[in-house]
């Protein structure tokens, strides 16, 4: 974990099956505080079930979200690598991540560092703070 993160805080369920496998609690999402002073959330990671049909079962949608003020600290790729490293344990043989065209660190560098390849893309099926956004589907096998 990056050093300046010296403790985990304790994990929270966010529900959710994969597949007919309930995700173990641990793996639900884990969430990442600044140390000392008020614990507040920083980071975290979650795995989501990618689309209710057992066709699917393991296909596992991955999000990662890292606060503004705690980016380019090692977090954004601690979560990832991690998630990578746990699929496996849940029986997930695919990973997808959904992330906004407009997010070029975490398409250009991120999850492409980490063997995702782009996969799809929706045009303008999001709108953020009055603005239509691309939804780009990034992908890989584990």
């Amino acid at each position: 974990m990056p050093e300046q993160f010296l403790h985990r805080a304790d994990v929270i369920a966010c529900g959710g099956q994969m597949g007919s496998e309930t995700v173990p609690q641990h793996m639900r999402r884990n969430r990442f505080c600044k140390p000392g002073g008020a614990r507040r959330v920083v980071a975290w990671l979650s795995f989501s079930s990618f689309y209710g049909r057992p066709a699917y079962a393991e296909t596992a949608e991955l999000s990662v979200y890292v606060h503004e003020n705690f980016r380019k600290r090692g977090l954004g790729s601690y979560l990832p690598v991690q998630a990578l490293a746990c699929a496996p344990t849940l029986k997930a043989d695919t990973l997808l991540g959904f992330i906004f065209g407009h997010n070029k660190p975490s398409l250009l560098v991120l999850f492409q560092e980490l063997g995702f390849s782009r996969w799809g893309e929706l045009p303008k099926v999001a709108l953020l703070d009055g603005v239509e956004r691309d939804l780009i589907i990034v992908g890989r096998r584990v």
